[in-house]
């Protein structure tokens, strides 16, 4: 499992470079580390998941 977050992590964090200032759409965001993340980088974050319980968790990660 922390493999796999180090790999999810790393892409989030490699992808902040190309949603500076834009509108990003995370699907699939999951429990909303990487949502979190480019949160510093975008002017608007859409996150959506499949999981009700995962986009519950992603909105209290990012009050948005």
């Amino acid at each position: 499992d922390d493999l796999l977050f180090r790999q999810h992590y790393s892409r989030y964090h490699f992808s902040q470079r190309f949603t500076k200032g834009g509108n990003v759409l995370d699907l699939g965001c999951g429990e909303g580390y990487g949502s979190e993340l480019l949160m510093s980088s975008c002017s608007t974050l859409t996150s959506l998941d499949i999981s009700e319980e995962a986009t519950q968790i992603t909105l209290g990660k990012t009050g948005k």
